[in-house]
């Protein structure tokens, strides 16, 4: 049951990540400008999003996301895991979430605190995929709208791994939701959500 616990960290490692593209190696990165508060544009908020992910801001994390992604996340993690610690609770499965000890604690959050306790669990079980977030620096390339709703930005994202930097292009995708712009989970990320949602019940994938 252990293993499962860290092979749900390492998948969940990549839910957190934004989807990316080719990569390619740099010598050096610029760092990201500081997070501006309560930000408004899609492309500050963007910014905003990879800057409290680079500093370990969960709960601005959470509040920046799609409150209807959150949603879906919650509902597809929080049955399995109240299912798996119920029948085994000396496996562990709370650690994914940071500073839940409980079931009941689990369950009384609101998606945006469920999504800061999951990213915060997360990173204390990947010391790898923390360093990677810490050393993430962001440029905006430009944006894509689809609908009067949802908005595409492209982004140049640079990180550190094992002493190297890798550049990516990524798009990160927001969604218009009562006037306020939110960060969306992408289909890979929820495809990811349900593997972790597999790997908790022990069924096959």
């Amino acid at each position: 049951m252990m293993t499962r616990l860290f092979t749900a960290a390492l998948l969940a490692a990549a839910l957190i990540t934004p989807a990316t593209g080719a990569a390619k190696k740099e010598p050096k990165a610029t760092p990201a400008s500081k997070v501006t508060p309560a930000p408004a544009r899609p492309e500050e908020i963007v910014q905003a999003y990879v800057g409290s992910l680079r500093a370990g801001r969960y709960d601005e994390v959470g509040r920046l996301l799609d409150v209807e992604g959150c949603k879906r996340l919650q509902s597809q993690l929080v049955p399995v895991i109240k299912e798996s610690h119920t029948a085994n609770p000396e496996a562990g499965l709370l650690k994914l979430f940071d500073g839940i000890e409980t079931v009941e604690g689990l369950e009384k959050l609101s998606p945006e605190e469920f999504v800061a306790a999951f990213f915060g669990g997360v990173t204390k079980l990947n010391s790898v995929f923390k360093e990677t977030l810490t050393s993430m620096t962001a440029k905006v390339i430009g944006t894509v709208p689809e609908g009067d709703g949802v908005l595409h930005v492209v982004c140049r994202i640079t990180n550190s791994n094992a002493g190297m930097n890798i550049t990516k292009v990524s798009v990160i995708s927001l969604k218009k939701n009562g006037g306020k712009w939110g960060v969306m989970l992408s289909s890979e990320i929820e495809n990811m959500a349900e593997q972790v949602r597999r790997v908790l019940a022990g069924t096959p994938k």
